[in-house]
């Protein structure tokens, strides 16, 4: 007698074969995509965030401890970045002054002749071009430049650290940790000296129209 194949049981066990293929399939998808969203660089959703803005603006309290003065220097004011046209620091408290970060120079702003160009500071130039790519995400010149370790990202909180590779600037700076949640909350430089200048940043605004005349004119340098 002729043994028949079981026509229900092996059509069962098909359905089922393409049943934990599916599901295996959905696993991967699954598994690929949390991979995914894991490895993305806190700097590119700071990135993703202010790609499209043509002014950045936020309140600062930048403090500094270094080893010979034993109470840290503490001071605060506004900011502005426009991609553009430059880097605006503005510190109001403990005193006033002006600097504007643009076209790869230094100007200081006198309350009696209005902005001069500054003598070229390389670590003051240093910083503000790193700072403006930090704020901007600009994550692929910062690896130009730096070893960037995601140290903590979480929903909540996310820590990156940034050591130099380039020897002239190692001989200056240790490191840079830059913390935030939804935004860039703090801004830490740590020097070969162990010396850190901390900058806390809050009232982020992000503007994605053309500038106007008046924020134009903020910009504005011989």
């Amino acid at each position: 007698m002729t043994n028949r194949p079981n026509i229900h049981y092996t059509g069962a066990m098909n359905r089922q074969s393409k049943s934990v293929k599916a599901v295996k399939i959905a696993c991967l998808l699954l598994v690929g995509c949390v991979f995914s969203a894991l490895a993305e660089n806190p700097l590119e959703k700071i990135n993703r965030a202010h790609q499209a803005a043509t002014l950045l603006s936020a309140d600062f309290v930048q403090e500094k401890k270094t080893r010979f003065i034993s109470q840290p220097l503490i001071s605060s004011g506004h900011f502005a970045f426009a991609p553009k046209r430059g880097l605006l620091w503005e510190i109001q408290q403990p005193f006033a002054a002006k600097t504007l970060f643009a076209d790869d120079q230094v100007f200081l702003f006198d309350a009696q002749k209005g902005w001069g160009k500054s003598d070229d500071s390389l670590i003051d130039k240093a910083f503000a071009d790193t700072f403006k790519r930090i704020i901007a995400g600009d994550w692929q010149a910062m690896d130009a430049h730096f070893d960037i370790k995601t140290v903590a990202d979480t929903d909540s909180h996310w820590e990156v650290q940034l050591t130099p590779k380039a020897a002239g600037i190692k001989s200056v700076l240790q490191r840079i940790v830059i913390q935030g949640a939804k935004t860039i909350a703090a801004v830490t430089v740590i020097d070969q000296r162990d010396n850190r200048t901390t900058i806390s940043l809050s009232n982020w605004q992000k503007q994605q129209t053309p500038l106007d005349e008046t924020q134009t004119a903020q910009f504005a340098h011989p």
